[in-house]
């Protein structure tokens, strides 16, 4: 795997051959999301200064007159104004894939299992149905379940770094 510095010099790389060969203004929305996501690297390895000048070009080239606005544009625009205005916000990490696709991982093996039991078992066809059903919304209810869970643990998570960065006689547990 890469390391973070790697990848950091690849994405100058990109969004350098990006600007040079000038697309005139086609590009602009893949262009702030190289450096987005080269702001997050920067803040990542903690160079918080480089991050804001990055997240800075960033909107500088999506409100560029040569860029074409569009839904995604305008989009990216207020997030990062928004990040922006809020510096206190939690930093937004990619969900692991588990917690990402967990409501289809259960929905396959569920589906499998009834799928196996009504061949071996001989299960009536009314019970094929009820079982489909079953698992669909146990699907949805863990999925959801497990991803509020991951969500609000990264949030507290983060409120307690915030809340010891505040209180220097605060200490995490």
């Amino acid at each position: 795997m890469a390391s973070r510095e790697d990848k950091i010099q690849y994405l100058e790389t990109q969004i350098e051959n990006e600007k040079i060969a000038g697309s005139g203004g086609a590009n602009c929305v893949g262009i702030a999301r190289k450096q987005i996501e080269l702001s997050r690297l920067y803040r990542a390895t903690g160079n918080v200064p480089q991050s804001d000048y990055a997240l800075n070009e960033a909107l500088k080239t999506l409100e560029d007159p040569m860029c074409i606005s569009t839904n995604e544009s305008t989009r990216l625009i207020n997030a990062i104004k928004n990040f922006q205005s809020n510096p206190n916000m939690a930093n937004m990490q990619k969900m692991p894939a588990l917690y990402r696709y967990i409501g289809l991982i259960i929905l396959l093996v569920g589906y499998g299992g009834i799928y196996l039991a009504s061949n071996y078992l001989l299960l009536p066809s009314d019970y094929f149905l009820v079982g489909i059903l079953v698992v669909f919304v146990l699907s949805m209810w863990i999925g959801s379940a497990l991803r509020r869970r991951y969500i609000r643990s990264i949030r507290d998570s983060q409120t307690n770094t915030v809340d010891s960065s505040n209180d220097p006689k605060f200490r995490n547990p």
